[in-house]
């Protein structure tokens, strides 16, 4: 309230954080009363929305906030929220998480409004300095509800997404010139739509896409695209999601220093997912994160030959996580090792790369991921000691050409969640993960 009593101050916000994640019955207790004091402001408020009279779309949201604001009987700080937002004209960043939807939706309506077109000549927009937004989801029933229409900003550098479906109209994820972030968590995107995002403009600025855990725009749907390998009707020319999204990142990212796809959905009907057949379009990627399944189709046992890291991988990388390895692929490697007829394997593209390529770090994060054999029995998910001591020579190898290789235990806490250290050059973690 002081903001109302004192406007000037709101000129020194830089960074906002709206958590609404409370019960419908906390929100009335709690909200009521607060909202009720916004009536003793009117004359305020009403100035503030004048200055945003000039088209028929920011009438349209002037008169939602009052709706909003000056109503008898309000359970929301929806248009308070805006209202704030908007009176802060310095703010830098701004940090969502929604539980109820209709709670949010005249920010969100706030955020894409061109502020800059209404009035050129006030030294000072709505939004004119915002670089970083994250909207999050918290609610899972919020999450099936459908696609939301992401608010973009063109001074956003960075924009992260946690739980969000996004809709696969051309209105739902448009990004800025200016992004150099790209964080995606656990949100519902169709190939298509991120490419077709991407391809939108140049993206010279962009740095960095990071894709945690995410599925295609409806989980509900019968084709997972982001891992379907064979050739359909919704893969142009035959190509798979994954080789046309480095594709586009190659056209219209040509700065892309990082990449990052991991904590994969669950393989659909025990198939492989489709891999992504090279990284050498990215010449300038330094970071790559990647499940290994794909970074390498079907652990490379369709091939003949083990795989070169140099025809994957560009010359410009230092620093490969590779995640999602079972345990029991690293189990059935060192089995191989004795055997006449040598199998390719993801496992000797890692070696190889651990002494071939300049990297500054290489990470491998193994773990108990579930594997069913072809007959439906649940595979064994441990590493046994002979495994590990692949690893640990691995780990303190003279012959890498990188002096930090670590090994990771995957993580159970959920996508954002940390995996634990296993082995690195001067360390051993507890024997938990495998057979004594």
């Amino acid at each position: 309230m002081s903001l109302f009593d004192r406007r000037e101050l709101a000129q020194y916000i830089r960074s906002v954080t709206i958590s609404d994640t409370c019960s419908d019955d906390q929100e009335t207790a709690n909200r009521v009363t607060c909202l009720k004091r916004f009536s003793t402001y009117g004359a305020t408020a009403k100035d503030l929305l004048a200055k945003a009279l000039s088209s028929s779309d920011s009438r349209s949201f002037a008169f939602s906030m009052s709706c909003d604001i000056f109503r008898h009987s309000p359970n929301t700080v929806n248009g308070a929220l805006a209202m704030i937002l908007i009176m802060a004209v310095n703010i830098k960043d701004i940090h969502i998480t929604v539980a109820n939807e209709s709670h949010m939706d005249l920010v969100r309506s706030a955020l894409r409004l061109s502020w800059n077109d209404l009035d050129t000549t006030r030294p000072s927009r709505p939004f004119q300095n915002l670089t970083g937004l994250s909207i999050e989801r918290k609610n899972e029933n919020l999450r099936m509800m459908g696609a939301i229409r992401i608010p973009m900003r063109p001074t956003v550098r960075m924009l992260r997404l946690v739980g969000c479906e996004i809709g696969s109209s051309p209105l739902s994820f448009q990004l800025s010139p200016a992004l150099c972030a790209l964080e995606l968590v656990e949100a519902y995107v169709m190939p298509n739509t991120l490419i077709d995002a991407l391809r939108s403009g140049p993206l010279e600025n962009l740095r960095r896409l990071s894709m945690n855990e995410v599925e295609d725009h409806n989980r509900r749907g019968f084709r997972p695209q982001w891992s379907e390998w064979s050739v359909h009707a919704h893969e142009p020319n035959g190509r798979t999601a994954p080789c046309r999204l480095v594709q586009a990142l190659a056209d219209h990212a040509p700065n892309l220093e990082g990449f990052e796809f991991y904590h994969d959905v669950a393989q659909h009907d025990r198939r492989w997912p489709a891999s992504f057949d090279s990284f050498r379009k990215l010449s300038k990627l330094h970071t790559l994160r990647i499940d290994v399944d794909r970074l390498v189709f079907a652990d490379g046992r369709y091939r003949s030959q083990i795989i070169d890291p140099h025809d994957l991988l560009p010359d410009s990388l230092r620093h490969l996580h590779v995640t999602r390895i079972p345990c029991t692929r690293v189990n059935e490697y060192y089995k191989q090792l004795s055997a006449p007829t040598q199998v390719a394997s993801a496992m000797d593209l890692i070696l190889e790369a651990a002494r071939s390529l300049p990297l500054n770090a290489l990470y491998l994060e193994v773990g108990a991921v579930h594997e069913i054999d072809t007959e439906g029995v649940q595979l064994n998910s441990l590493l046994t000691d002979a495994t590990i001591s692949i690893l640990q020579e691995l780990v303190n190898g003279n012959g890498n050409t990188s002096n930090d290789i670590r090994v990771y235990t995957e993580s159970s806490g959920g996508p954002q969640a940390q995996p634990s250290l296993l082995l690195s050059r001067d360390y051993r973690g507890p024997n938990d993960l495998w057979c004594e």
